[in-house]
């Protein structure tokens, strides 16, 4: 049973795509932004698909979408902006520079999107910044410190996607939204009633998967109404740029003994430069990066992070049996889990480079990666819930 496994398939997620301003400017009310002390430029996304490609992997940008509002429909709208009344971010766009960036996200073929935010803050009723978590504003005693968190109504949250995806429609932005990412993470677990709340909504909107830090839940995945509650971690700070990844140790290099999570998550900042004409210089760099986390048996690399929190349920629910040269996988806990995003795909990795053989009618493998100590196969189950391989 030491040689096979099934893997955790890693992802890449980026934070805070889609700002034209980078600067912090929380100490004037306004939001964190991306950190990075200089606007953006369509060659930051760019950078970034060539990290992708390099990967032969579809990075997801999590997208902030205020600063696109070229039809002001968020004035008037509170708790999203700091002074809703005034909101003129049609009267500050430079449409050549938003018309170039658009293109440069549209036509990236290793890039998809998640749904983020708006502002990326909770603003309270009277203007003044309360979090950078726009979904989870912070409660606050008499004296203004905070004492705790709540979630929004179901209606209030609603109102806030649907107002994300007019945007999103009023530029025509094409491809498929399936992850859901909440800005500065979340609270309680998938179990919780807020939560709960918070994944009807996201479904209506054909969300799959809630990819954050999720402080509280104690495993690597959950589902919360059909929705897969996927934990992943940060590489670095957020607001770090000009990083070199040379510099940057995996937690498989740390030792620190955590698990290998399906998705690491980076901010933009931390994958481009301050000079945007030098980001392509560390674009192969940044590749190798991830190669080291996909380098060991027990892990692989993900076509997207669709797949890898696919990949996830059937790795940690999945049970493996050996008879003889004959080996059993039972995936009916994945199915169980009653997850819309659980792909009829799975890996599965065998150390060496063996030729294995399906014995399950109507499945089929496929080889998906090689390693100097391990190979990893894709099979497709054809609505098998056992799949039995031959070595």
């Amino acid at each position: 049973m030491e040689n096979i496994k099934l893997p955790i398939s890693v992802g890449i997620i980026v934070d805070d795509v889609g700002w034209h301003k980078g600067a912090d400017e929380r100490y004037i009310n306004l939001p964190a932004r991306s950190g990075l002390p200089r606007n953006h430029h369509p060659d930051d996304v760019r950078a970034l698909n060539e990290i992708g490609r390099a990967l032969n992997t579809k990075i997801i940008c999590s997208l902030v979408l205020a600063e696109w509002d070229k039809n002001n429909i968020l004035r008037g709208v509170k708790n999203v902006t700091p002074d809703p009344d005034i909101w003129d971010a049609a009267g500050e766009l430079d449409e050549e520079y938003a018309k170039e960036y658009f293109k440069a996200l549209e036509d990236s073929e290793y890039l998809d999107y998640s749904l983020h935010g708006l502002f990326h803050s909770y603003y309270e009723d009277d203007g003044k910044l309360n979090t950078a978590r726009q979904y989870y504003p912070n409660e606050k005693n008499e004296r203004g410190e905070v004492v705790g968190y709540r979630w929004l109504s179901p209606e209030r949250f609603d109102e806030m996607i649907s107002l994300f995806f007019s945007i999103y429609n009023d530029w025509g932005f094409k491809k498929k939204i399936t992850q859901f990412v909440s800005p500065c993470g979340c609270w309680g677990t998938d179990k919780s009633e807020g939560n709960i709340e918070y994944a009807k909504v996201l479904r209506k909107y054909g969300i799959k998967y809630w990819s954050n830090g999720w402080v509280d839940l104690e495993k690597r995945l959950g589902v919360a109404e059909g929705i897969m509650t996927v934990k992943g971690a940060n590489i670095t700070t957020w607001n770090a740029y000009d990083v070199d990844p040379d510099y940057l140790q995996t937690i498989l290099e740390q030792e620190r003994g955590e698990p290998i999570y399906p998705y690491y998550c980076g901010h933009l900042t931390n994958f481009i430069r301050f000079n945007y004409q030098k980001n392509f210089e560390y674009t192969e760099k940044w590749a190798e990066y991830f190669r080291r986390y996909t380098s060991s048996f027990g892990t692989a690399p993900a076509r997207n992070v669709d797949e890898a929190c696919s990949q996830l349920a059937y790795a940690e629910n999945a049970r493996i049996t050996k008879s003889g040269d004959v080996y059993k996988i039972d995936l009916t806990g994945a199915d169980k889990l009653g997850a819309v995003g659980l792909l009829d795909e799975f890996l599965v990795s065998f150390k060496g480079s063996p030729s294995p053989k399906l014995l399950t009618n109507g499945a089929e493998i496929e080889l998906y990666d090689e390693k100097p100590t391990h190979t990893t196969f894709k099979i497709r189950r054809g609505g098998a819930s056992i799949i039995e391989i031959k070595l």
